[in-house]
């Protein structure tokens, strides 16, 4: 499975990247926001974490590690309640 906290740039964040048609909107602006190809080229209406190659995952939570890193809890908390 995918980590759910994740170390930001002053501290700590929850966030579970869970897929399927209802997530798919918000996953999409989150990887246009981050832009790595393995968030932009992901299909997020299929995305299951538990079902996902060890690969894919790896390749999702290093993106999202890194780009989590350069911001702050309160600019991610303002992304999340803009992308819903």
């Amino acid at each position: 499975p995918m980590r759910e906290i994740w170390p930001c740039a002053d501290g700590w964040v929850r966030f579970a990247l869970r897929g399927g048609e209802s997530q798919a909107p918000s996953l999409a602006a989150l990887g246009a926001e981050v832009g790595d190809p393995a968030l932009t080229e992901q299909d997020w209406t299929t995305f299951r974490p538990d079902a996902g190659s060890t690969d894919v995952l790896a390749g999702l939570e290093e993106a999202l590690g890194a780009w989590f890193l350069t911001r702050t809890k309160a600019e991610l908390h303002a992304l999340a309640q803009a992308t819903g």
